[in-house]
């Protein structure tokens, strides 16, 4: 260093700290926010050790059968099911020129840092929907459009893989609605109902009903394009609806009905989305279920790396710092026999 230059002020190091908790609040912020809407559809960040897990489970044990005197006790086997999730890596970084870093008065690089930890936070979000409704995004799984549940189908499925009824029930856990491609508030509430008689039709593995009735009082969530939220809250929320008054005469008053979900005591949550694309399609699903269609593992929980002057040696070469997030996650399918798709 040139004689009478004192040692510069590497500033670096306080600034990545304050970026970091600019972006780790907001994370947890938004985060919270998030997951606590999120965990009613899907399990998350179940713990995993390695770069994929195994989960396994056994098909519905026989049911008690009456035993004849004479007869020898009758016996049956039950078979388990073996699936793997395999963990990615999630990463993103922001960068910056040194002198930038140092110049900067708008506090851009903050800025940024917010826009990322949004991201992060929404990360488990937007797996999800790309698993509901099976999208490409090459950001995201690499085999959402194929990925199958541990009974060999696709999440929404009339039959199992082995070309069985799935659950027991013509038609699986998805059908198309009355309303088509037009669904108005009389069809949705129609196709509600529907949904709740096959949820109150499925079956175990032998033959059994699948649900205690209990569960299925509800509550259940309905998950819908943003395109129907008129419809959605006037089918299920609105306590009074317009009844057709043709033929009625111009002298009368229009008639009015009483909710039918509303009356029977139905408790119904509205999640409306820009999420899903296709307005002819949502999803019934049961919030008091323990097992969710979709579910998260986390290998490594949300990590920061800091690059500077001090720990760097790319930055001692280039100038450019940078702070950079990661982590590894991985997200799988169970059995979906908790939600159905009402399709056009």
């Amino acid at each position: 260093m040139p004689a009478g230059i004192g040692t510069p002020v590497i500033a670096g190091e306080a600034f990545a700290a304050g970026l970091r908790t600019e972006f780790l609040n907001l994370y947890e912020r938004r985060y919270k926010a998030v997951q606590e809407r999120l965990s009613q559809v899907m399990r998350l960040n179940i713990p995993s050790t390695r770069n994929e897990e195994d989960y396994f489970y056994y098909e519905s044990a026989p049911h008690v059968k009456r035993w004849v005197r004479g007869d020898e006790m009758s016996s049956k086997g039950f078979k388990g099911v073996k699936w793997t999730v395999p963990n990615y890596e999630w990463a993103e970084g922001v960068s910056w020129h040194f002198a930038d870093r140092q110049d900067d008065q708008t506090k851009s690089l903050v800025d940024h840092a917010r826009g990322l930890g949004e991201s992060y936070a929404l990360l488990q979000e937007r797996v999800f929907f790309q698993l509901l409704t099976g999208a490409v995004d090459p950001d995201l799984l690499p085999d959402a459009s194929t990925m199958t549940c541990p009974d060999g189908a696709v999440l929404f499925s009339g039959t199992h893989g082995d070309s069985t009824a799935r659950f027991g029930v013509s038609g699986g856990n998805t059908f198309t609605g009355s309303g088509g491609s037009s669904p108005t508030v009389s069809t949705i509430r129609a196709d509600f109902f529907t949904a709740l008689e096959r949820f109150k039709r499925f079956q175990d593995t032998e033959g059994q009903p699948l649900w205690n009735d209990s569960f299925l009082d509800g509550p259940y969530i309905i998950l819908y394009p943003a395109q129907l939220e008129e419809q959605m809250r006037e089918a299920f929320t609105q306590r009074y609806h317009v009844h057709s008054s043709a033929g009625l005469g111009s002298n009368l008053h229009t008639p009015a009905v009483s909710n039918v979900v509303l009356d029977s005591g139905q408790k119904v949550q509205l999640w409306g989305t820009q999420r899903l694309t296709d307005v002819d399609d949502y999803y019934i699903l049961m919030a008091s279920s323990d097992v969710k269609p979709i579910f998260s593992q986390e290998r490594q929980p949300l990590t920061d790396v800091v690059e500077t002057f001090e720990n760097s040696d790319s930055v001692r070469r280039t100038g450019i710092e940078s702070i950079r997030f990661l982590s590894r996650h991985g997200f799988g399918l169970s059995l979906p026999y908790s939600i159905i798709k009402v399709t056009s």
